[in-house]
């Protein structure tokens, strides 16, 4: 494990009991709660005739070892969702690739902490 790596990971619990959110992951009709770290990812690109178009999404950081349905581990698929409530409002994202990213990834070396990406499909 790199130094930063070694640093970061032991930072997360403070990062985390800071600006962590409680998000419901779900697959099917398996949900686990889980604290998660929250980011906006901003993709713009260019198409033809000069016009541009920007996305939004969802970046989801938390450890591993949270990701359990019934006391089984199991790691991110495409096309879960995870759904956040935001001043009373429920928000729902899709685990996608965004913006030529990975719909998931490990955050550190180690593999004790992931990253999800995921695109809002609620209004």
């Amino acid at each position: 494990m790199s130094a930063f790596d070694s640093l970061y990971a032991g930072a997360y619990p403070l990062f985390a009991s800071v600006f962590r959110v409680l998000i419901a992951y779900a697959r099917g009709e398996s949900a686990a709660e889980i604290y998660a770290m929250t980011g906006l990812i901003t993709n713009n690109q260019r198409l033809e005739y000069g016009a541009s178009l920007t996305t939004e999404s969802r970046e989801f950081v938390f450890a591993v070892g949270d990701l359990l349905f019934d006391g089984s581990a199991f790691l991110p698929v495409r096309g879960d969702k995870i759904i956040e409530t935001v001043n009373g409002a429920e928000a729902v994202y899709e685990v996608a690739a965004v913006g030529g990213l990975p719909a998931w990834e490990y955050e550190t070396s180690d593999q004790t902490l992931v990253k999800v990406r995921g695109i809002r499909v609620n209004t």
